[in-house]
């Protein structure tokens, strides 16, 4: 096997895009506790904290309907695919991942450019 189709073969393996994840909206989150989904919405805010980043989905917290933890780990990775956090202010973002709550708001933990995706409007 060639080195280009090997590689193919694991990302599509191992990228949410191909996991077949089922695409939500952020108000049905509460639904699908516990289950892998795709969530879109506009990002609200940006809050840095001890660990990582939270990115509030939809509204400020703690009005949000879910948030994007993003861990100090997956900052570097996402951020070089899809750059600045502070740049994506405003603009429909997507994780993919397990919901889970936490302290009454729900979230979905991310640690890399494949569980995080920005739409754009063409």
């Amino acid at each position: 096997m060639n080195k280009i189709f090997k590689a193919l073969l694991l990302f599509s393996f191992s990228s949410p895009v191909f996991a077949g994840a089922l695409t939500i909206e952020p108000k049905d989150v509460k639904s699908y506790v516990g289950q892998k989904v795709k969530v879109c919405g506009e990002l609200a805010q940006i809050k840095d904290f001890k660990k990582g980043i939270y990115l509030n989905i939809d509204n400020d917290f703690p009005n949000q309907s879910i948030t994007f933890v993003v861990w100090e780990s997956g900052i570097p990775k996402i951020e070089k695919e899809w750059g600045s956090f502070r740049g994506l202010r405003t603009k429909t973002v997507c994780a993919t991942g397990k919901v889970s709550s936490y302290k009454g708001s729900f979230r979905i933990n991310l640690n890399s450019g494949y569980d995080f995706e920005v739409i754009t409007k063409e």
